[in-house]
């Protein structure tokens, strides 16, 4: 006799529910498992073409050196105001590179000196060479051996004589570019020969400025 569904003890109704099928399951992993070596192959390749055509940091422009220059020309412009005297010269000059940072060069030296209160102005010219070496960024050290032709008073008549006259210059200067191939620069030497002659003696120093051009 049936028992009416509701009471108590009463069976459940049994709905046939698909079970997982193990062997088929089992299959299936073992597939998956077979073909993960390709999958990450894949996986790699397609990472590695990422990585070709999208870099994972942009690389910064390159920025060519600037270039090495193995001599100079130009020219130097000097002013000096000594007890009344007022002194103008101007020094074109080149130089060569004979070691790194290191200049050989030459210039040659026109002066116009005025003695003020009535006094006669003379002409002053000669030649030097000179050495210089960089330091650093924008410093240079500097000695040069100078021969100038000066006018000078005799004594007691006060008339004008000639007389060669050496300085040897040292000292040191800056520069700053002002365009790719050109630098402006100043510079300050004392003399280190003091001759009596010398509108520069006592330790007066001599003070230039100047345009320097590379190639």
């Amino acid at each position: 006799m049936p028992v009416p569904c509701g009471t108590r003890g009463a069976y459940p109704l049994r709905v046939n529910r698909p079970r997982p099928r193990s062997a088929a399951a089992f299959a299936a992993v073992l597939a998956l498992l077979a073909g993960a070596p390709s999958v990450a192959h894949a996986a790699e390749a397609a990472a590695d073409s990422l990585a070709e055509t999208t870099p994972l940091s942009p690389e910064p422009a390159s920025v060519p050196p600037p270039p090495a220059h193995d001599a100079f020309y130009g020219g130097s412009f000097a002013v000096s105001f000594f007890d009344g005297d007022v002194r103008l010269a101007i020094s074109p000059n080149v130089a060569y590179q004979v070691a790194p940072k290191l200049f050989l060069g030459g210039s040659a030296t026109y002066e116009f000196v005025d003695y003020g209160d009535g006094g006669p102005t003379v002409h002053n010219y000669g030649g030097s060479a000179f050495l210089r070496r960089r330091i650093g960024k924008a410093m240079y050290a500097h000695a040069e051996y100078e021969a100038m032709s000066l006018q000078y008073f005799t004594s007691p008549s006060g008339a004008l004589g000639r007389e060669t006259v050496e300085f040897f210059w040292l000292g040191g200067g800056v520069w700053q570019p002002i365009s790719a191939n050109a630098s402006a620069y100043a510079e300050i030497l004392f003399d280190l020969v003091q001759d009596p002659l010398s509108p520069y003696d006592n330790g007066r120093p001599l003070t230039r400025v100047g345009v320097s051009f590379f190639f």
